[in-house]
């Protein structure tokens, strides 16, 4: 009783110990991290884990960064009795106190080999490794030009912030810069080794990194031994090759991973985010993903692709998915000269996307823009790319130069209300050119009306079913050209076809076909009695000066399938010198 072995040097040594009621380690300047204290050889004993102490820990640890270890005890397999690893002392962003290597730690009694001191920064720790020029306040910033040896402190683990004394990881920030990642690396953001804490609010950001030919890789945005994962960001701003080898063969990104038992979405997915920054970013497979989000930037042209898949994806919920720095991207494209640019968001294995339909990103100029997947369907689908395209809705002028089923001068597929666009239906120098269906203005979506569009029907060219303004849109947005929420319908207001314009000047209406200077229609995508606008056609016009009629045809100043009106329009017969040549004018219903 009472006895103690004191240690106050590393590389101490004995044969064996006994008889001692207490251990005590004394840190001072001759001891670094790494270093051992003390190496029994033949026989240990056992102790109470309340009467093994450290002092000069504080001092020991004064202008620390990361994570300094020293190991304590080496040597022949000791009881500890109540024991408790979860005890160590807190000091700002750090922790510091002693464990084990037991293999079960949540037990109060263990057996063990080792002892440690540890010191880490559990929070706020900002680490990069790069290979920039080195300079000399790297260290004091946080930043490395090469990656831990794999021999080194945890496995060679590469993190920003751990805890192995019972604190939760948070606010920690890993940036990998331009370095080989692979030979089996494993990478976090947090990573809380202790049986109680949690990992929030990481990161970790991969930027340009190289190919490399073997070792899998796993990234964690945070991980947990055995408490939740969650809110944590991976960052993919760029890889080598985009499809060889490297990131693509053998990166495996987690949002989050508890070892808990049972772990459910809510230990491991929730609120963590998969961002993308940069073309050809890519990986092997992702899991445990809430949201995942793409940032346009100047790097990004027209037609890239930002994220390559190869062998597994995860299942998304398609609101939790979105894209941001629309506009300062088109408008850099634009001065660039690319006025419609596009871009595939993510291409690689079919997975689910929930809540599916075609969305409105933003409204740049007479441009709206929207992801959408590779599918026809809404709801829950299977899909493998996820693209950005872009429309003109307003202000576009078309005059086809070969026939086709289906032909519009501008289009909204994602919710605006087009309009002043003009589609001009004509001979291509002397050859006749023939439609099924044309629209001068188009909305093929949920929302948006169809005002002040121009059809004209000229000399050589022929059309079936013609329209000036179509919309199948049901309400009307509240504000697409919204930064936040373009997205926002204002149920209130009914989406109308008004203003729009019907010239026929020599062209043709086929036989059983139909015109109309304004015209609302259901939507095959919504549910009656839900799937139509209640809103109004008025004030569209249709002037007839000449022109052939085939038999059966019908001309409409304004329709609707649904419950508003349809007056106001007004169909004009004659120029205005008093003069109207359409002999067969006698086969049109107006």
């Amino acid at each position: 009783q009472g006895n103690t072995l004191q240690v106050t040097a590393k590389d101490s040594s004995a044969d064996a110990i006994a008889h001692f009621e207490k251990m005590k380690f004394v840190l001072g300047s001759g001891i670094s991290s790494g270093d051992t204290m003390l190496h029994i050889r033949d026989h240990g004993q056992d102790f109470d884990w309340g009467n093994i102490s450290v002092d000069n820990a504080s001092e020991w640890m004064s202008g620390a960064r990361g994570t300094k270890r020293v190991t304590l005890y080496t040597g022949p397999t000791i009881q500890l009795d109540n024991y408790n690893a979860s005890t160590g002392t807190t000091a700002g962003n750090f922790e510091y106190g002693i464990r084990s290597n037991t293999t079960t730690p949540a037990a109060s009694t263990v057996t063990a080999s080792e002892i440690y001191f540890e010191g880490n920064q559990f929070k706020n720790a900002k680490i990069t490794y790069n290979n920039n020029t080195p300079s000399a306040d790297d260290a004091s910033n946080g930043v490395y030009h090469a990656l831990p040896s794999t021999t080194a402190v945890y496995s060679g683990a590469i993190y920003a912030g751990t805890s192995t004394l019972g604190n939760t990881t948070t606010g920690n920030v890993l940036t990998v810069d331009g370095l080989d990642i692979g030979g089996g690396r494993n990478l976090y953001g947090g990573y809380t080794q202790s049986v109680v804490g949690d990992a929030t609010g990481n990161e970790v950001i991969l930027k340009n990194i190289p190919n490399f030919g073997s070792g899998a890789v796993s990234i964690y945005g945070g991980w947990s031994k055995n408490g939740k994962a969650t809110g944590n960001t991976v960052t993919l701003s760029g890889s080598a090759g985009a499809t060889n080898w490297g990131m693509h063969y053998f990166a495996s990104i987690y949002g989050g991973y508890s070892g808990k038992s049972g772990a459910t979405a809510a230990d491991h997915t929730q609120g963590n985010t998969l961002q993308v920054t940069a073309k050809d970013s890519s990986a092997d497979a992702i899991a445990y993903f809430e949201k995942m989000k793409f940032v346009l930037g100047s790097g990004i042209s027209s037609g890239d692709t930002m994220l390559h898949i190869r062998d597994h994806g995860q299942d998304f919920d398609w609101n939790k998915i979105t894209v941001s720095g629309l506009t300062a991207w088109v408008n850099k494209l634009k001065a660039d000269g690319v006025n419609n640019p596009t871009a595939t968001l993510y291409t690689g294995p079919t997975f689910t996307l929930s809540n599916y339909r075609p969305d409105l990103i933003g409204t740049v100029g007479d441009y709206e823009f929207g992801k959408r997947a590779n599918t026809a369907g809404t709801g829950t689908v299977g899909v493998s790319v996820l693209s950005l395209d872009g429309n003109r809705f307003q202000n576009a002028t078309e005059t086809p130069t070969a026939s086709a089923t289906d032909v519009h001068a501008g289009i909204s597929i994602y919710g605006n209300t087009t309009n002043n666009n003009t589609l001009n239906l004509k001979d291509n120098s002397g050859t006749p050119l023939n439609f099924m269906n044309a629209r001068a203005g188009y909305t093929n979506a949920q929302n948006g009306g169809s005002e002040k569009n121009t059809l004209n029907l000229l000399s050589g060219g022929s059309v079936t079913n013609g329209y000036a303004g179509y919309t199948e849109g049901v309400h009307l947005l509240v504000d697409p050209a919204s930064e936040t929420n373009p997205t926002l319908v204002d149920t209130t207001k009914n989406a109308d076809a008004t203003e729009n314009t019907v010239n026929i000047k020599g062209g043709t209406l086929n036989a059983g076909g139909k015109l109309y200077g304004g015209y609302i229609a259901p939507n095959a995508a919504l549910t009656p009695p839900n799937n139509v606008s209640a809103g109004n056609v008025t004030g569209n016009t249709i002037n007839i000066e000449n022109g052939t009629f085939g038999g059966s045809t019908e001309i409409y100043g304004g329709y609707t399938n649904g419950t508003g009106k349809a007056t106001g329009n007004t169909v004009n017969l004659g120029k205005s010198d008093g003069t109207f040549n359409a002999p067969t004018f006698s086969n049109a219903f107006i």
